[in-house]
Order: C-alpha cells, then structure tokens, then sequence
C-alpha cells in the first residue's frame, strides 16, 4: 500500500488550492490544518487572499442599487397633482430659499419647479409629531415612464430636513432622494 492513498482528501496540494480559488475559508482552514507548505509561503497566501477578499468587497460596495433614472418631464404631458395648500408662508419660506447640500447654487424652490412638471406646494402640521411639514409634488419621468413624486419636508424651528421621496406612492431609499437632488441641480444647469 503506498502512502498516497492514506493521504486524506483535504490533504492534497491540488485540493486545498481549487478550495482557496473556490471556497477560500475552507481553503485556508485545510491549507492551515495541514500544514502543505512552509509556514511563511502559508501567510503570504493568507495575505493575497486577505487582500483579494477587501478589493473584491470594496468595488461591490454600494454598487448593489444601481444609480436611478430620474428625469425631469420638459417632454412629458403634464401629470395631474393636488391642488396646492399652504398654512403658513413664512415657515414655507424658510425651505424654498433654502439650500441643499448636495446642491447649494440653486434653492430648493427653484430646483423643484424647474424639475418637476406642474410643481405643487402643500403644508401641514403632522397630528403624530406636532411638526410642520412641507410637500412638494410634481411629474417626472422614472423609468421613461411619467410619474408623480413627491418630497417631504420637516421643518423645526429654523432648520429643515428632507424627510421622504416618493415615486407614485411608493417610499425611496436615501440613494434615489441624493440621486434626485443632484439630477435637479444638474437639469437646472443644463
């Protein structure tokens, strides 16, 4: 009997290196249990690997949502929306001539109704929180597909926040409300 058909399966050089290039724990776990190589080749395998697992992850990192097609409607028939409502100007003021951040040469006012088709204006005071809110309503395209978005404002005192993006009901993830606000400072622009 020869000594290769005691030799394990997880034993053999050509194992361990498919498992490193096909399942790199368990690649490493056997190629470190068994000791198939000097100790020193064995870190810098663990090191490539090491490095090639944080390359891998970093060009994956954000890249699971694709970035959003939001345009503005210049070519779209008009969308219908609500009528607009407004309890108090002064507070509606303060976020119209505001600034976003990722946008600070236009104010909001002026990126919303240059974006959105037939742009509405609607404020409340929330029963739940007590706060002043401020929706902005509108057509797009999303999708090429026309569409009615809205923006929520909250304002407190004399700051105010971005507090949800809709896209025909449906709630957006903070990707879609960024993605949103650079494509309304860039159309502007355009």
């Amino acid at each position: 009997m020869s000594s290769e058909s005691n030799v394990k399966w997880h034993q053999r050089p050509f194992v361990v290196i498919i498992l490193l290039l096909l399942v790199l724990p368990l690649g490493l776990y056997f190629m470190w249990k068994n000791g198939l190589w000097s100790k020193a080749t064995r870190w810098v395998v663990t090191a490539i690997c090491v490095v090639i697992a944080f390359v891998n992850v970093a060009n994956n990192y954000g890249s699971s949502e694709e970035e959003p097609t939001v345009e503005n409607t210049e070519e779209v028939e008009e969308v219908e929306v609500e009528e607009s409502n407004s309890i108090n100007p002064e507070l509606d003021a303060i976020i119209k001539e505001g600034y976003f951040t990722a946008c600070e040469t236009y104010t909001v006012e002026t990126l919303v109704n240059s974006f959105f088709t037939n742009p509405e204006w609607e404020s409340f005071i929330s029963p739940e929180d007590g706060k002043y809110h401020l929706n902005a309503t509108g057509g797009i395209l999303y999708e090429d597909k026309p569409a009615v978005a809205a923006i929520q404002f909250e304002i407190e005192g004399d700051s105010w926040e971005m507090n949800a993006f809709e896209i025909d009901g449906e709630p957006q993830t903070d990707l879609m409300s960024v993605a949103l606000i650079k494509k309304m400072c860039s159309s502007v622009e355009e």
